[in-house]
């Protein structure tokens, strides 16, 4: 009996595929919109405009085509000093993601400075960073842009607040 045992084992391990990892690696980025008083020159604009590398970043791996939370996060990476970032994956889709959109959606409730369109909060919150399909190669050079709004220029939230002069 023991021994059958052990063929069996055997067997099944021989039945057992090696998955091939493959590299995905990049850097993330961020931008930022002019949030201070007087009109901004040129120069601040396209400095403000121009991606500078993101270190610390820690971004979430899915393997689905979109964030919906039946999925679970299978990985994760944290960018370096550089926004540099480099993980092994075998082949599939996978939906990459920022820490919050991890977590449930929450609608959120108007107040004296803010209209929040709930509705669009959860489309973004719903969407993935990036969609990457990785099938049988490396994937070098993935970018991704995290862009800094300023309170009054978020997407789907209406700012009620006065404006600084």
């Amino acid at each position: 009996m023991r021994k059958l045992g052990i063929i069996l084992f055997y067997l099944m391990l021989s039945n057992v595929k090696a998955q091939t990892l493959y590299t995905m690696s990049g850097i993330i980025t961020q931008t930022a919109s002019y949030c201070q008083g007087a009109a901004p020159s040129e120069e601040l604009l396209n400095k403000l405009s121009t991606p500078k590398p993101l270190a610390n970043k820690t971004i979430y791996i899915k393997q689905i085509s979109s964030n919906k939370y039946k999925g679970k996060v299978i990985a994760q990476f944290t960018t370096d000093s550089l926004g540099r970032f480099e993980i092994k994956l075998a082949a599939g889709n996978y939906c990459l993601m920022e820490s919050y959109k991890v977590k449930p959606f929450r609608s959120k409730r108007a107040n004296k400075l803010f209209v929040y369109d709930n509705r669009c909060l959860r489309k973004l919150h719903e969407q993935c960073d990036l969609n990457l399909a990785i099938t049988n190669a490396d994937q070098k050079n993935i970018s991704i842009n995290y862009h800094t709004y300023c309170n009054w220029d978020k997407p789907c939230i209406r700012f009620l607040g006065h404006m600084v002069p």
